[in-house]
């Protein structure tokens, strides 16, 4: 699948200038493993694969110049830390817009049907990819699930079926704690500004200290009615 490049002019071996078809996202099996890369897609070359220090450096591979080999170190990623927990693979070819954020289906392989998971994005592609995926909970059914993915970078990416994108785990209630309701800024504006208010000054010298006391908060109560914006205010019957 192609994606979205800015135009650019690579100058190749022979000294000629090249301009590059695009890009496209391949699956490579290396070691047992099949993982996504990027490629550059030329027009013509006089080799097959070119490997830049992008692809050396994701799959940690080295180059031996003086074996003329490419040699492949054991990939390891975090998703493989934890063994017992479930792996969420893309459901299809998809491509993420630049800076933006997508709804995405993915499906849980040998996972338990009506569970709710708590999800965590793959490290490992949100450092080399810039694809991210917030920590979340959701709930699996069918085997599938839908998360949010996020791709941080300036240009679109493009994330391969079978790709596995996140991890989960099913989520223990008594670990989970429910945030309380937060204030609106009204009521803290409302809040602050009674604080503010001297109410002494709007009430008679001759009234006692219990009819001081209650017209106070009355007052408090009806502060609205002193704003000078034009808005709904409660009526006193």
């Amino acid at each position: 699948m192609f994606l979205d490049t800015k135009p650019v002019i690579l100058k190749v071996a022979d000294g000629n200038y090249v301009k590059p078809l695009g890009k496209c996202v391949l699956q490579l099996t290396i070691n047992g493993r099949t993982q996504p890369f990027q490629f550059t897609v030329m027009p013509k070359c006089s080799h097959d694969v070119i490997l830049g220090f992008d692809f050396l450096k994701a799959s940690q591979a080295i180059l031996d110049c003086g074996r003329a080999e490419l040699i492949f170190d054991e990939l390891l990623h975090d998703e493989d830390i934890d063994s017992h927990g479930i792996k969420l693979y893309a459901m299809s070819d998809s491509v993420v817009p630049a800076r933006s954020c997508k709804f995405y289906t993915v499906q849980a392989r040998d996972a338990q049907d009506d569970t709710d998971f708590l999800v965590e994005g793959n490290k490992v592609m949100c450092i080399n990819q810039g694809i991210a995926v917030p920590s979340m909970i959701t709930s699996l059914r069918k085997g599938k699930a839908s998360i949010w993915v996020t791709n941080c970078d300036n240009q679109a990416r493009c994330i391969p079926k079978g790709m596995c994108i996140a991890n989960a785990e099913p989520a223990r209630s008594e670990c989970l704690n429910t945030l309380t309701e937060v204030p609106s800024y009204t009521d803290l504006w409302t809040s602050k500004c009674s604080d503010q208010i001297d109410y002494s000054r709007m009430m008679a010298s001759t009234l006692s200290v219990e009819q001081k006391k209650q017209m106070k908060s009355l007052l408090r109560q009806f502060q609205d009615a002193f704003q000078s914006e034009t808005q709904q205010r409660e009526n006193v019957s």
